[in-house]
C-alpha cells in the first residue's frame, strides 16, 4: 500500500503529536487537565461576547 499522503503533511503530522507528547496537561490528574482545556475555550469563546468586535458593538448600539 503506499502512502497517499506527502512528505510535508507527514512531518506536520509529527511535529503536532511531538508538541501533544510534551505538553505539561499530561503529566496531571485528567481532572485537572480536563479543567484547564475547558477554562481555555470557555474564556475564549466568552470573550468575544464580553468584547465583541467594534463592528458588532457599533451596530448594537445603533439599532
Amino acid at each position: 500500500m503506499t502512502d497517499r499522503l506527502s512528505n510535508e503533511l507527514r512531518e506536520a503530522e509529527r511535529q503536532v503529536d511531538n508538541e501533544f507528547s510534551n505538553n505539561s496537561l499530561l503529566s496531571g490528574p485528567f481532572a485537572q487537565a480536563a479543567w484547564y482545556f475547558v477554562a481555555y475555550f470557555e474564556d475564549h469563546f466568552a470573550r468575544e461576547y464580553i468584547h465583541p468586535p467594534n463592528d458588532e458593538l457599533r451596530s448594537s448600539c445603533a439599532g
